[in-house]
């Protein structure tokens, strides 16, 4: 079970985040839909002697920083006082709504402690106490510059996994633009009409984006550093205003490919694979990013 400590706004990204005291038990349980992004996120450290530490100092009660959610579809009551809903929204959340942003090394190390004891020490462990931040129903491009952000003081991610993270975000807050058909590569399909796209072309595009450049040598430390900086940068400023102020469908990312899909069903007849070709979409992308 969830006990909401506090609930306060972030006012950078118009966003609500609550701090809350739940067990191992259920963070496992929750967590279990993230399973997939986790090894998209990051690989797991394995064999590393510090982690083996914090597996044996975690079977004798040690308490961790809190971790980092994001839990799509649940929002603060607007009765303040009304937490008690808001614990229920949280303890009946589906898994496949929950999104690790920051926590997945310690997040292995709690599922592999799990996994090594047995009975009343298993028990035991899974009803101790664990602190969690609650991003509650956060948009893509918040979401996006927090885990760039978080990620920032540590080893960089490159920019492609940076983007693989957050393709199923990316599918799910572009799924709502009006004409859009979104599939994936793994479905077979094919464009046969406007308004159809890859993601994997969506989320190179947005890599793009990203970059305001096309095409980088991603293999360049030195410039993977420099594109993590700048994603950081362009998603800060994109995040704040597009929550606050900008209506659905405008600003940013999002409102970039809202306007190819209106005008790909505008030259259909003309060009029908003009704006899914590769360069068109990336220079474009790029363009404007």
């Amino acid at each position: 079970m969830i006990t909401i400590l506090t609930i306060d706004t972030d006012s950078r990204l118009n966003a609500s985040c609550a701090l809350v005291k739940t067990t191992y038990r259920w963070f496992i349980k929750a967590s279990g839909g993230a399973e997939e992004n986790l090894e998209i996120q990051r690989k797991i450290i394995r064999g590393s002697k510090a982690y083996a530490t914090l597996r044996a100092d975690l079977k004798r009660g040690c308490l961790l920083p809190p971790l980092v959610l994001a839990v799509k579809g649940v929002t603060v009551p607007v009765d303040q006082a009304g937490n008690a809903g808001l614990e229920l929204a949280l303890n009946e959340v589906s898994p496949d709504n929950v999104y690790i942003i920051d926590g997945l090394q310690r997040t292995n190390a709690i599922r592999q402690t799990a996994q090594e004891l047995e009975g009343d020490e298993k028990d035991q462990f899974l009803d101790r106490n664990i602190r969690l931040e609650v991003w509650l129903d956060i948009g893509f491009g918040a979401l996006a510059y927090r885990m760039l952000l978080l990620n920032a003081g540590q080893r960089p991610m490159s920019i492609k996994h940076q983007v693989e993270i957050l393709s199923m975000k990316l599918q799910e807050d572009l799924a709502t633009i009006p004409n859009i058909d979104i599939f994936t590569s793994i479905s077979g399909r094919r464009r046969t009409g406007p308004g159809q796209f890859q993601l994997a072309k969506l989320s190179q595009a947005f890599q793009a984006w990203l970059q305001g450049q096309s095409n980088v040598d991603l293999k360049n430390t030195v410039m993977e550093q420099l594109l993590a900086e700048n994603a950081i940068d362009v998603l800060g400023a994109d995040a704040g205003r597009q929550a606050a102020v900008a209506p659905a469908g405008s600003g940013g990312f999002r409102g970039l490919v809202d306007w190819i899909v209106k005008l790909d069903h505008l030259i259909t007849d003309v060009n029908r694979d003009f704006l899914s070709n590769d360069t068109v979409l990336l220079g474009l992308s790029a363009a404007v990013g």
